[in-house]
């Protein structure tokens, strides 16, 4: 890896965690708009990043990295799939229904 590589990745690393710091529950709330609690697929993962990255053109894209980095998503050919890990990390704030929708930073809606 050159050393601009290595520089652009330190650079999109930091803005993700500087995202995450903000807001701690953007990646709880990516992997809830994208899949149910027992794991199916509601929305395609890049769908969610590119709806976040009209507003800054990194940020889906940084926390998408994250998501596989930690390991609550795989990416597998051309869509991402949930790990147990993920599963486990959306079900009881799901349980909750207090989170925050990850492009607007408004409250989900509560069900009916």
């Amino acid at each position: 890896m050159s050393m601009d590589a290595y520089l652009k990745s330190q650079k999109d690393r930091n803005r993700a965690q500087k995202s995450i710091r903000r807001n701690p529950n953007i990646l709880v709330t990516m992997l809830s708009e994208g899949f149910a609690p027992d794991g199916t697929k509601k929305v395609a993962m890049r769908k969610i990043a590119e709806r976040m990255d009209k507003k800054k053109s990194w940020s889906g894209t940084s926390l998408l990295k994250e998501l596989v980095g930690h390991g609550y998503l795989r990416h597998k050919g051309e869509s991402y799939s949930i790990t147990d890990k993920g599963i486990a990390l959306i079900q009881p704030r799901i349980a909750q229904g207090d989170l925050r929708s990850a492009s607007d930073g408004e409250h989900a809606p509560e069900p009916i």
